[in-house]
């Protein structure tokens, strides 16, 4: 329930906060790059001992106006103990590339780097994994190279998919036009 608010919320402000005078936001040959946050609880961890962070930086090229292609190395830990490590490659499709609010929709995959006691899974030991995932949020744009962003991801190892993480993720992007 607290999930569906908050997607409504981020759609209702990017509708109020959208610029209304730039013009088309998402087009082909455009690069993004962003940055963006999150604190998380693994979605089996119903005591909340393995709350942590998420900090996420990401490049991606839009194919067409609606397609766009991404990189995206992450930095995440429980801060408790060493921080822990992915790299996605994501694939994300925006329903509305020429509005000022852009809702999107994708898919992820790549690689998790777990430390000790970290990952989304709540796991221990050092070790590598696949993660599969997928998101859906909203660029707002505030001018015609810049958008704040809100979106729902879920991302997990490929060894433990029940055990993932539901991450709500904010942050900026520039657009080199």
């Amino acid at each position: 329930m607290r999930l569906r608010r908050l997607a409504v919320s981020c759609v209702l402000l990017g509708t109020v906060v959208g610029a209304p005078n730039t013009q088309a936001q998402t087009q082909t040959g455009i690069v993004e790059a962003a940055a963006q946050g999150a604190v998380f609880m693994p979605v089996q961890d119903t005591n909340r001992e393995s709350t942590g962070y998420l900090v996420v930086g990401r490049v991606g090229y839009f194919v067409t106006d609606a397609l766009q292609v991404a990189i995206a190395p992450q930095v995440y830990g429980n801060f408790k103990d060493t921080p822990s490590g992915a790299l996605t490659g994501r694939v994300d499709y925006h329903l509305l590339p020429e509005s000022t609010t852009v809702p999107f929709v994708g898919v992820q995959g790549g690689v998790l780097f777990s430390s000790s006691g970290g990952g989304f899974g709540g796991g221990g030991g050092t070790d590598t994994n696949g993660a599969l995932g997928g998101q859906a949020g909203v660029k707002v744009f505030l001018t015609k190279t810049t958008s704040v962003n809100a979106e729902l991801d879920y991302i997990a190892s490929t060894d433990a998919m029940d055990e993932g993480a539901l991450l709500a993720l904010f942050g900026v992007s520039y657009y080199f036009r």
